[in-house]
């Protein structure tokens, strides 16, 4: 890879619509237009849809390419996009969620009783499912977009969180709680297919081959690539890179063309590509930012690779 851009001075960043998304103290930039930010702007990206919303108010606007614009939201502070015509808001009265999911134009709301408020919610489009972690992260509770209730899965063993990474496979959801428990569901029955017990990431991708795919390094040096069969439960794993003070996590990781791109966090931070097809560590590139500087996921698009560190408010930009 060859750095062909570094950006200074950033508050956060993201790429939206393949649009750089640059937030600065005083200003945002979009592509090539820039709106003045206030102290309470809070703008976000997620799935291709940017939003801006103000701290402690209940509005939500979103962008269309031009400017943004006001959006209804039902429930809630803001809407939660999974894709642009596919949403939702929520908002806890006691212990019931209400729920106004949006998709393609039609409107459901729904109520979900429980003593906890809910995460953020994932959605799979093929079962119109939505899978909704408890805050206490132990219970994901399915339900259809219309509200009825499918299943719960509860964790009942002790010290074990359910991950946030929830990968659907065809008609198989796979739950992770803890690095040494796995399980593999029907998503619409809860059938329970297998469960391993072997170490595994918490974060996983879907590959070419529709085997889930992540990385991690173990005790701060060596580096594994794992993958899963989300029909059998098969899991496999390569040690990839044996240095010492190497750290990576594996939410800072993300998919592309069947390559796992990393950003270590190891000092100085690093920005890695392993090809999941080689099972090889093909490329690394040492950032040299400074110590204690961290970085997020990286994001590729159009033949480039995004690295943003927060901490040290950089932006670098690689071509593949």
């Amino acid at each position: 890879m060859k750095l062909i851009k570094k950006v200074k001075g950033l508050m956060n960043f993201y790429l939206c619509r393949g649009e750089e998304v640059l937030i600065y103290k005083d200003k945002i930039h979009i592509g090539d237009k820039v709106f003045d930010v206030n102290p309470k702007d809070d703008y976000y990206v997620e799935n291709d849809c940017l939003t801006k919303g103000v701290l402690g108010k209940d509005e939500c606007q979103l962008y269309n390419g031009e400017s943004f614009e006001d959006e209804k939201v039902v429930y809630g502070g803001a809407n939660i996009y999974f894709a642009p015509d596919v949403y939702y808001s929520r908002k806890q009265e006691g212990n019931v969620s209400k729920y106004s999911f949006r998709e393609h134009g039609k409107e459901y709301l729904f109520e979900v009783e429980s003593d906890l408020s809910f995460n953020i919610a994932k959605y799979a489009p093929a079962h119109s499912i939505l899978m909704l972690p408890q805050s206490d992260d132990r219970k994901l509770f399915f339900y259809t977009k219309t509200g009825e209730r499918l299943w719960v899965y509860e964790e009942e063993e002790e010290n074990k969180e359910i991950s946030m990474s929830i990968p659907v496979v065809d008609d198989i959801v796979v739950i992770i709680s803890g690095p040494r428990k796995v399980q593999g569901f029907r998503i619409r029955t809860g059938e329970k297919l297998w469960e391993t017990r072997d170490f595994c990431p918490e974060y996983l991708f879907e590959g070419e081959d529709k085997a889930l795919y992540g990385c991690m390094s173990n005790f701060c040096k060596d580096l594994f690539l794992y993958r899963l069969d989300p029909v059998t439960g098969k899991l496999d794993s390569w040690n990839l890179k044996l240095e010492e003070d190497f750290h990576l996590s594996p939410w800072i990781v993300s998919m592309h063309n069947n390559r796992l791109f990393y950003g270590s966090n190891r000092p100085g931070c690093e920005l890695g590509v392993i090809d999941c097809g080689k099972r090889e560590l093909v490329e690394a590139i040492p950032l040299n930012f400074k110590k204690g500087c961290q970085v997020g996921a990286p994001i590729v698009s159009d033949g480039k690779v995004y690295v943003f560190s927060r901490g040290a408010g950089e932006l670098r930009v690689y071509e593949l």
